[in-house]
């Protein structure tokens, strides 16, 4: 379910805007399949639940956005994507990100950052490795990113990009992982 409310329909308007809450509250159910290779004891249903909710606001050249969701049995990623331990229990997500915009005539410059988290289940939070003391599960425990572009309207339907991104991932045994990358591409509006 969910609920939003925009006002202004253009720049010109002064203030644009819009807001938003959703939330979800989904049952999943093992398959046979998975309740045999799952031990004795381990969950076989459970519901995720979650909320998320934003504020876009725009002024002249300039729009801004912040968004956040929170949630438990949902998972990261993806909608139910590592929702669960092995044994069936939850793991609680959370993150958002922000963003600013400035556009002048077709040409429009961007930045944004953003984080994702997955807890561990209460069950997971029991091992822990003996040579390193960090907990034994390899799971992702955030995801960041930050992201500045530059927009060029060639057409109303089409947009060049170019964008760099810097990406960073922790996991929760300790591994983890940066990637910059160079975005070259276009955008096809219809």
């Amino acid at each position: 379910a969910g609920v939003s409310y925009a006002w202004g329909d253009t720049p010109e308007h002064g203030l644009t805007g819009k807001f938003w809450l959703d939330v979800v509250s989904q049952k999943a159910q093992a398959s046979a399949a998975d309740q045999a290779a799952n031990g004795l004891g381990a969950d076989t249903s459970f519901t995720g639940n979650s909320w998320d909710g934003g504020v876009k606001l725009g002024i002249g050249g300039f729009e801004g956005v912040l968004y956040g969701y929170t949630g438990s049995g949902i998972g990261t990623t993806g909608l139910l994507i590592l929702p669960t331990s092995a044994s069936g229990e939850k793991r609680d997500s959370q993150g958002g990100y922000a963003q600013l915009t400035y556009k002048f005539d077709k040409v429009k410059f961007g930045a944004s950052y953003g984080e994702s988290k997955l807890d561990l289940a209460d069950d997971e939070k029991l091992v822990i490795n003996p040579l390193n003391n960090k907990y034994a599960s390899n799971l992702v425990k955030q995801n960041k990113s930050g992201v500045f572009g530059v927009y060029y309207s060639l057409t109303k339907s089409i947009t060049l990009v170019g964008e760099y991104v810097d990406t960073k991932s922790k996991a929760w045994d300790g591994n983890s992982a940066d990637e910059q990358t160079y975005v070259l591409g276009g955008i096809i509006f219809f």
